[in-house]
């Protein structure tokens, strides 16, 4: 896995359109907050609220126009608020799971997979479907895609230390390095497995 061609292809993504990235996360981010202050219902509102953010991202992306409606695209229709619900579920099920089974499956589980929700953004409406693609685009590359939630965890913690204003930047940055994964990896085969054969 190349990090520097993922993150140089995310960049591209948003690069001319810098303020506007900004911007769009800055009212993620307060919307995020404002629905988070009610119980419950914050907690069923803001994970379609992240689809719609991700939505924005891509079209951003693309040289796309996005709209306010592509904002609450997680809302704008009840089997794709249901198939996110699941996807939100089975993501969250299985690493409560992993993390009581000694933590290290949780961690796995995690990182295998991050890479749903764009994918279901991308390519599919189906939350079942994303998750096993998910697992596939992993497949293999387990490790590499580890060390690019590292690399991840750094540049946003670099974004909060930047008196909280770095996070307009490095946030959405993350998301297109997600999409990214996904465009490149979503129809590839996992790695081949090379055995060398025993010395005669």
């Amino acid at each position: 896995m190349n990090y520097s061609e993922i993150f140089e292809k995310a960049w591209r993504g948003m690069k001319d359109n810098l303020a506007l990235a900004a911007g769009l996360t800055f009212v993620f981010l307060v919307g995020l907050w404002v629905v988070s202050l009610i119980p419950f219902f914050g907690l069923i509102v803001s994970s379609p609220m992240t689809f719609g953010y991700i939505r924005c991202l891509d079209r951003l992306r693309r040289g796309e126009v996005f709209e306010f409606a592509d904002f609450f695209w997680g809302f704008t229709s009840l089997n794709r608020l249901i198939q996110i619900s699941i996807l939100g579920a089975i993501h969250l099920l299985g690493s409560l799971v992993g993390f009581c089974l000694l933590i290290l499956p949780g961690v796995w589980w995690g990182i295998a997979t991050s890479w749903a929700s764009s994918y279901f953004v991308l390519k599919n409406q189906d939350g079942m479907e994303s998750i096993r693609a998910s697992l596939q685009i992993t497949k293999g590359r387990w490790w590499s895609m580890f060390g690019l939630m590292l690399l991840i965890g750094i540049l946003n913690l670099a974004g909060v230390l930047m008196l909280g204003l770095g996070i307009l930047i490095t946030m959405p940055l993350t998301f297109l390095v997600f999409l990214t994964v996904v465009d490149s990896y979503a129809d590839r085969p996992p790695p081949a497995v090379v055995v060398e054969a025993a010395p005669q």
